[in-house]
């Protein structure tokens, strides 16, 4: 530390970390925005640009002696009658959802010591029966209607309902594209700015971790029609063409790092001025 500094250089020293901090409580207010931009809107059936949205919901359960069949006791009168008791409950969860229009899309839990639950699907929705959650994507305006059909149940009792992440049904991978490109065009390019931009211009990112760290900010939670599950990954297909965008536009500068590895980062300032100039 140097002792020997004038009042006006202390002065002006307290002024740049003050401007420094204040920089700083900018970038964290301004990263903080943007995840709120990215997140997507809870239970905003227009979230979806006129696409069907369904809710992820948890009917929470209990079956008597469920519990019993974790192995944790040697009573085995017990354990005998936690899985009598949960057959009892598949079977009647079955005739309850299918008597309201549900189509049951396999029989594996029929046998003995499966290990799996009955699953159910109506139209797009779905739900999974496990002896202490029945689980799934149900449209908004039937999850208390569903809850109202297990008040009459016998091998099991339902006491609470928790409902999670609004879902957007997409018909195919080209419109699940599309909910990308209408959803995330205003913000995907930002958000790659901030996690390529570094401190020096010979200072690189795996341009790998860069795709996935951006699918991780812009994901947006989709389910496919007339499928109960969704890997096609579109999220990656939609990541590629921000970054081959940047780079073409010249706002993401390349280079190769070991065995070739493809680095990114995000043009300085003066890149930036001579983009903008051209």
């Amino acid at each position: 530390m140097n002792l020997n500094k004038t009042k006006g250089s202390q002065v002006q020293e307290h002024d740049n970390l003050k401007a420094g901090a204040n920089n700083s409580n900018q970038t964290n207010m301004e990263k903080t925005v943007l995840d709120l931009t990215l997140r997507q809107e809870p239970h905003n059936p227009q979230c979806g640009f006129g696409r069907e949205v369904l809710r992820e919901v948890y009917y929470r359960i209990k079956v008597p002696y469920y519990t019993y069949t974790f192995g944790y006791t040697k009573d085995e009168e017990k354990v005998q009658m936690g899985e009598k008791n949960t057959k009892k409950f598949m079977y009647e969860v079955v005739n309850i959802l299918q008597a309201a229009g549900w189509t049951l899309v396999n029989t594996e839990w029929q046998k003995e010591h499966s290990g799996s639950c009955p699953q159910l699907t109506k139209n797009n929705q779905r739900l999974y029966c496990h002896p202490q959650n029945i689980s799934g994507e149900i449209k908004a305006d039937e999850v208390d209607a569903i809850a109202q059909l297990f008040t009459e149940a016998k091998t099991f009792k339902h006491y609470n309902t928790d409902n999670y992440r609004d879902i957007i049904v997409t018909t195919n991978t080209d419109d699940e594209l599309l909910l990308y490109h209408q959803m995330r065009d205003s913000v995907a390019r930002k958000v790659l700015e901030e996690l390529t931009t570094t401190k020096r211009r010979n200072l690189y990112k795996s341009e790998g971790s860069i795709e996935y760290r951006l699918v991780e900010r812009i994901r947006i939670d989709t389910k496919r029609a007339g499928k109960i599950y969704n890997f096609d990954k579109v999220e990656y297909a939609y990541a590629n063409e921000i970054i081959e965008k940047a780079k073409a536009d010249g706002w993401l500068v390349t280079a190769k790092g070991r065995n070739n590895m493809p680095l990114v980062r995000w043009a300085n300032k003066a890149e930036q001025k001579k983009l903008l100039a051209a």
